[in-house]
């Protein structure tokens, strides 16, 4: 049964190869669901026997893998081909111009403008760069072979990355069970813990409390929370990454409390982010974006929606800061703060990149997520997710100061779509995004001291560190203790 389930995730993989547009292939994903279901829940029967437990560990520990984001690393995997392949750059520039346009008929579409004419410049463009990855794979093996060769995601690169003190708890939930699999840097523990009944109810609840602010509703759901989601492990590990799934991209393990201690995991462990153990892998590139480039953008101030004020002090202040330290600054703000600007920069030169302002989720077009900046009579003000992924990014910290920054569309075997899926895409290798509407000020206080932290010693003080840093600082004042201030934004890398 278990080799049964092997083939079928070969094929899975072909399917998924021979599909040039990304829809098709995240369409996939019901359907792999259930074979990563049954082979995890096989491997784990087979893991019981005498003397196998190590070896079919390791068998679910693929099958999980091969859950995540596949569709999104098979993506990235594809832009580092074409990067050291040798491929021109004037076929480089015509994928570009293609992809602008594919992006720009969905967008289209998604508005509901002229479908029918619409529909058919989309096929035709989606058929033209069909075409030319045909012909890249065909004049150019070096890319072929990157792009479909076998990258090392296995359990035994990611423990070789691993420190000794970081654990990857790596969720994966089912209909009735949820799984957590341990992994530190000499071992793999799988923990199976049955899914209550009110489950989801459990999980809306707890984030519609942080969402409005409801203390003693976020107290008894953290507790809660906390004896499913944390398995026991021992005091040696004190930074853990977090790998969720489902319903579970869209809550703050932060804020899970632990009753015996009467604290918060982040004022126990160092916490951030990812969407799978080889996308954690695949990140840690060295970035070719200039670490002493930093670019801080504020609107400020918005048609039909509320000012920023915060948002002009903060960039204020982080400019300040940046200088300080010997950074060259690029900082645009109010009018000067627009899409077109973005759209002409180089954006693929800067180490930093800080937006201080409104963003907008489409949970059901995720296309048309964005971040708000000023439009003018080229650009409509509207940094959409289409947009970001047709963007080279090289950046190693992006921070989007926003609104629910961090939520998107949930689609099976692929986790969230929206921003922070783009920005990884387009190459963002850290990201700090948020999970709620947050409040000016308290954001402002927040990234400041995120950022000042982290320049004090940029090489001692990751980004975990100094977001954790922050967030402590905000649990100590008397105005901002509350999870609903120091919550929200969360860590997508390291």
């Amino acid at each position: 049964a278990l080799r049964t389930y092997e083939l079928a995730d070969a094929l899975l993989e072909s399917i998924r190869r021979n599909r040039p547009i990304e829809k098709d292939k995240l369409n996939l994903g019901e359907t792999s669901r259930i074979i990563y279901n049954n082979g995890i829940r096989l491997s784990l029967v087979l893991a019981d026997q005498p003397f196998s437990k190590s070896k079919y560990y390791e068998q679910a520990y693929g099958f999980l893998e091969k859950s995540k984001a596949s569709v999104l690393l098979d993506a990235i995997q594809d832009t580092h081909a074409k990067s050291f392949s040798g491929i021109p750059a004037e076929i480089i520039q015509l994928e570009d111009s293609l992809k602008t346009e594919i992006t720009f008929y969905q967008q289209q579409i998604s508005a509901g403008k002229n479908l029918t004419q619409n529909s058919q410049k989309l096929f035709d463009y989606q058929n033209a760069h069909r075409a030319l990855i045909d012909r890249m794979e065909a004049d150019f093996p070096q890319y072929y072979n990157l792009k479909y060769g076998k990258a090392d995601y296995s359990l035994e690169a990611l423990q070789a990355y691993l420190n000794p003190g970081q654990m990857v708890l790596n969720y994966y939930v089912t209909d009735e069970q949820l799984y957590i699999f341990q992994i530190t840097k000499n071992k793999l523990e799988i923990a199976t813990r049955q899914k209550p009944g009110d489950y989801k109810k459990l999980l809306r609840g707890f984030r519609n409390s942080l969402k409005y602010n409801a203390q003693e509703t976020i107290m008894d759901h953290a507790a809660s929370l906390y004896d499913m989601l944390v398995p026991e492990f021992s005091d040696q590990y004190y930074d853990l990454t977090i790998l969720p799934d489902g319903e579970l991209n869209d809550i703050p393990f932060e804020v899970l409390f632990d009753p015996s201690e009467q604290k918060y995991l982040i004022e126990k462990y160092l916490i951030s982010y990812n969407f799978s153990s080889a996308l954690l892998l695949q990140t840690q590139k060295t970035n070719q974006g200039d670490q002493k480039r930093v670019m801080l953008i504020a609107p400020v101030r918005f048609d039909n929606m509320g000012a920023l004020p915060g948002t002009e002090k903060e960039v204020n202040v982080l400019g300040e800061l940046f200088s300080g330290k010997n950074h060259e600054v690029s900082l645009k703000l109010g009018d000067d703060a627009t899409e077109s600007y973005l759209k002409k920069s180089d954006l693929s030169a800067y180490g930093y990149l800080h937006f201080a302002t409104h963003g907008i989720v489409d949970e059901n077009k995720p296309e048309l997520s964005g971040v708000f900046l000023k439009g003018d009579a080229q650009e409509d003000g509207v940094f959409y997710a289409g947009d970001i992924y047709n963007t080279m990014i090289n950046a190693d910290m992006v921070t989007l100061s926003a609104c629910e920054t961090g939520l998107g569309q949930q689609v099976t075997g692929e986790g969230l779509l929206g921003l922070s899926r783009a920005f990884t895409y387009a190459g963002a290798s850290n990201l700090v995004v948020s999970l709620w509407k947050v409040a000016d000020a308290s954001t402002s206080s927040l990234m400041v001291d995120f950022y000042r932290y982290h320049l004090l010693d940029p090489d001692a003080h990751s980004y975990k560190e100094s977001l954790r840093y922050a967030k402590l600082q905000l649990m100590k004042s008397e105005q901002y203790a509350s999870p609903y201030y120091w919550a929200p934004f969360i860590l997508i890398g390291q």
